[in-house]
């Protein structure tokens, strides 16, 4: 059995800022910035959420286990 996590450090702001993403992300601050998640531009955006997701870790794992 394997477990895989992500997570990606940061604060929440005062307030919601911005109007992309959603839930969350207009008061999550990512620790790569000063803008909310919901302020990031796609390219920012993908960044964050790419380091966040568990299923790039668990991608890498099955490429490595299947070759």
């Amino acid at each position: 059995m394997r477990f895989f996590e992500g997570s990606v450090p940061g604060r929440i702001t005062d307030s919601p800022r911005g109007t992309g993403g959603f839930g969350w992300d207009q008061i999550f601050i990512p620790y790569f910035t000063s803008k909310t998640a919901a302020e990031l531009d796609s390219r920012e955006y993908e960044r964050f959420y790419t380091e966040e997701k568990p299923f790039e870790k668990i991608r890498a794992f099955l490429e490595e286990y299947n070759s």
